[in-house]
């Protein structure tokens, strides 16, 4: 028995993580595994950003600006 009520339905379902946390889980390991998983988007996103600017730097200036 939760404080939640129901099951997740439509719009919900894709929150399953965020709302057994929230419900299932202290105060204390909410915020923690909420912050892991927000570290772990913010990392995936630099690593794209960083692999895109390589392959700038790579294709574009290196064989543009600085043939030689």
């Amino acid at each position: 028995m939760t404080d939640f009520g129901h099951s997740p339905e439509g719009y919900q379902k894709k929150l399953v993580l965020p709302l057994v946390m929230q419900h299932l889980t202290p105060v204390w390991v909410t915020f923690l595994g909420l912050g892991a998983v927000s570290a772990a988007v913010m990392s995936s996103a630099d690593s794209s950003v960083l692999s895109a600017s390589s392959m700038f730097a790579r294709n574009i200036y290196k064989n543009v600006f600085r043939p030689e």
